[in-house]
C-alpha cells in the first residue's frame, strides 16, 4: 500500500526536483490512480511492488534494561559506504509508551530495503533526565530487530516512600509536587498530608506528565471519611481534579493513583494544590489575538491575585482576554495551569509578560487543547498571566469556563 502510494502520488515539483523532495516528501496522494493500480495489481496486469522491510528499534537504559519511552528515533538512507543518499526521505519517529510491542519501541513498517544510519535521542526532556545519544548503521532486507542502549540516569521520585498516611509527605497550599507511580513490585500509590483550617477553599489538580496514567484523586479526613474525590474529570484526559472545602481544623490526605496498573519509572504527574479559590473579576485586561499571535496586551485593568491562588474563570463573550497581574520572585519556578471540563470549550492559550511587556513564557494545546505553562522569573516583580482562547478575535475563537491555578513548584 505504502508503495502504491508513493508510486502513484502527484510529483508537483517533477520540472524541477523530481522524485522525493523534503518540501512534499513523494508528492500529492491521487487516490484515483492508488485504486486503477491497486486494481490492476489484484487482477494480474500489472506486477506487485517489491516487499518493503520493517524495523523494530528496542531502546533502554543501559545500567537497568528499562525501556525508554519519548525517545526519538530517526533513519537516514545511506548507501554502501555510509553516505547520505538524498533521493530517499529520512524517516523520523519516536518509541511508544505503551501498546503490543511495550515501552520504547519504534516502529519502521515497509520501508525501503537498504542501510540507514540510526541515529536515537532522548527521552524528551519532559522526562525530567537529562538525555543521551546514540548512532549506528543498520542494514535490512525484511523484519529486522535492532537493540540501543542508552546511559541515561532514570528519573527518581523524591518524595517516596509515601504509600500510606504514616508516611504521607507533607505538603502546603499554593506549591505543585511532581511525584512518579512506580514500584518495583508493580504498583504504587503517592499519599499526601495537607492542614487545613475549617472554610479553606482548595482546588487540587494531576497533570500527566509523561508515561501511560489514568490518574485518581481522593481526598480524605484523618478519620478516614472521603472529603472529595475524583476519576477523569475532562472527557480528553486521564487527570483528575478535585474541588473542596474543609469541613473542620485538622489534616487531610490526599490519595494519587493510577487506575492503569502500570508500572515504570516514566510514570510522572504534576499534583498541583491551590488555595484559595476566588472569582474572576471583569474587566481585566485585552489583547489582540490572531491565531497564535499575540498583541496590543493591555494590562492596565489586570486583576490582582495572590501566588498560589486558584481563579474560577470564563472567556465570554468571544474575543474575550483575560489578565492576572501576581507578584513573583526571581528563581521561584511557577506553574500556571487552564483546565478546562472539554477539550477546546474554551480552547486556551496562555502567555505570560514581564512589567516591561516582553513575554516570558507560552502555552497552547498542553493537554488536549488546554494550557499549561512552567517558568522560572529572572527577576522579583509583577508579572502578567494572560487567559485567551486560540484565534480570540477570528472566526475560530472559543468560549466558555475554565479553572487557573498559578502555584509555586517545590524543589525539594
Amino acid at each position: 500500500m505504502r508503495t502504491i502510494l508513493t508510486q502513484t502520488a502527484w510529483d508537483a515539483n517533477a520540472d524541477t526536483l523530481p522524485g522525493f523532495d523534503e518540501d512534499l516528501g513523494w508528492g500529492i496522494v491521487d487516490a484515483g490512480a492508488a485504486v486503477a493500480k491497486a486494481l490492476a495489481i489484484a487482477a494480474g496486469t500489472e506486477p506487485a511492488p517489491d516487499p518493503g522491510a520493517s524495523l523494530y528499534v528496542n531502546v533502554t537504559d543501559l545500567n537497568t534494561g528499562t525501556p525508554l519511552p519519548m525517545t526519538s528515533v530517526t533513519l537516514v538512507p545511506v548507501d554502501a559506504n555510509g553516505d547520505p543518499l538524498p533521493d530517499r526521505p529520512t524517516l523520523p519517529t519516536q518509541t511508544t509508551g505503551t501498546g503490543l510491542f511495550g515501552d520504547g519501541t519504534a516502529m519502521f513498517l515497509q520501508i525501503d530495503p537498504g542501510c540507514y544510519r540510526v541515529l536515537v535521542g532522548g527521552p524528551h526532556k519532559q522526562s525530567g533526565i537529562a538525555p543521551a545519544t546514540s548512532e549506528t548503521t543498520a542494514c535490512i532486507t525484511g523484519p529486522s530487530m535492532l537493540d540501543v542502549q542508552l546511559d541515561v540516569a532514570l528519573p527518581t521520585d523524591p518524595y517516596e516512600p509515601n504509600d500510606d498516611t504514616a508516611s504521607a509527605t507533607p505538603v502546603t497550599a499554593g506549591t505543585t509536587y511532581k511525584g512518579i507511580i512506580y514500584s518495583d513490585t508493580g504498583s504504587d500509590v503517592d499519599v499526601y498530608a495537607l492542614t487545613a483550617t475549617t472554610g479553606d477553599e482548595f482546588v487540587i489538580n494531576t497533570e500527566s506528565l509523561s508515561g501511560q496514567l489514568d490518574l485518581a484523586l481522593t481526598v480524605f479526613d484523618s478519620a478516614g471519611n472521603v472529603v472529595a474525590q475524583n476519576d477523569n474529570n475532562q472527557d480528553f484526559t486521564d487527570d483528575a481534579w478535585v474541588s473542596f472545602t474543609a469541613p473542620a481544623d485538622g489534616t487531610y490526605y490526599i490519595l494519587v493513583e493510577d487506575l492503569n496498573g502500570s508500572s515504570s519509572p516514566f510514570n510522572s504527574y504534576a499534583l498541583d494544590i491551590a488555595s484559595p479559590v476566588v472569582a474572576e473579576q471583569e474587566p481585566n485586561g485585552s489583547a489582540a489575538v490572531n491565531g497564535t499571535s499575540i498583541s496590543a496586551v493591555d494590562t492596565a485593568n489586570a486583576q490582582a491575585v495572590a501566588l498560589g491562588s486558584a481563579v474560577s474563570a470564563s472567556i465570554d463573550p468571544l474575543g474575550d482576554d483575560d489578565i492576572f497581574a501576581v507578584t513573583l520572585t526571581a528563581g521561584v519556578t511557577v506553574e500556571v495551569d487552564a483546565e478546562t471540563a472539554s477539550s477546546g470549550v474554551p480552547d486556551t492559550m496562555i502567555a505570560v509578560y514581564d512589567s516591561a511587556g516582553n513575554q516570558v513564557a507560552f502555552n497552547d494545546d498542553f493537554t488536549g487543547r488546554e494550557s499549561r505553562v512552567e517558568f522560572t522569573p529572572d527577576a522579583d516583580g509583577t508579572y502578567y498571566i494572560l487567559v485567551t482562547s486560540w484565534d480570540g478575535d477570528g472566526p475560530d475563537g472559543t468560549t466558555g469556563h475554565y479553572d487557573l491555578t498559578i502555584t509555586q513548584l517545590d524543589t525539594p
